[in-house]
């Protein structure tokens, strides 16, 4: 299974497949802001934890759904599905510009009292960190031609597979450990399931469809 299935959508990095990049980008960032701006004002006790706990909720949405786009894209081409695919890598990005933002939530308050943060914190942040900058810099169109497609494709996955165990085992813990979790926890829980199921169906569809191709034209290799 992959998390970067090969497809016949527009290839990485292209300037078709991020027409609004920047615009999206800036988007998420501006609503991570707005969001722990609510948090800071109606939270009575630890607001920055607050925000920060809100904007990864935000980040956990933007990184689903930058898994769902081109699978459902595969295997619904409508045009709404199709648009949204093309805006695949915008999501990459702007998941993180937003995780990246729920970080310095973490990192503000130390910053601004001078406090130390726990060893825990800082070997969140340090490992969410460097993973962030890994799809960062695979984000890049330069770098495939630099690491070359295998260690290209590698280090997106590893980092997106990172991620997705982050999220998936941080809900499966909260559930675990608090029976009155529910709510937003399962939610993210099945969209993070779901997201990987549609990957995983998309991925064996293209297989599928692409040794059907290469059947057909070893049986009639004059065709065409």
């Amino acid at each position: 299974m992959s998390f970067v299935p090969n497809t016949t959508l527009p290839s990485l990095g292209s300037r078709q497949s991020t027409p609004h990049g920047g615009t999206l980008v800036f988007a998420a960032f501006l609503i991570s802001a707005v969001l722990a701006a609510i948090a800071l004002a109606i939270t009575s006790g630890d607001g920055a934890r607050a925000a920060g706990e809100l904007v990864t909720r935000f980040s956990v949405l933007i990184f689903a759904s930058s898994l769902l786009v081109e699978p459902l894209a595969l295997l619904f081409p409508i045009r709404l599905f199709l648009i949204a695919a093309q805006e695949r890598e915008s999501l990459r990005l702007a998941f993180v510009a937003v995780c990246a933002f729920s970080l310095a939530c973490i990192i503000a308050p130390a910053a601004l009292t001078d406090a130390s943060l726990p060893a825990g914190a800082v070997f969140y942040i340090v490992c969410n960190g460097i993973v962030l900058l890994t799809m960062l810099f695979t984000s890049l169109r330069s770098t495939v031609r630099f690491l070359g497609l295998p260690a290209w494709r590698a280090m997106r996955v590893i980092s997106t597979a990172y991620f997705w165990l982050a999220f998936s085992l941080s809900d499966i813990a909260r559930l675990t450990r608090d029976s009155d979790a529910g709510g937003w926890y399962t939610f993210s829980l099945v969209f993070l399931i779901a997201a990987i199921i549609a990957v995983s169906v998309a991925h064996y569809s293209s297989r599928r469809k692409t040794k059907a191709v290469t059947e057909q034209l070893s049986e009639n290799p004059v065709a065409g």
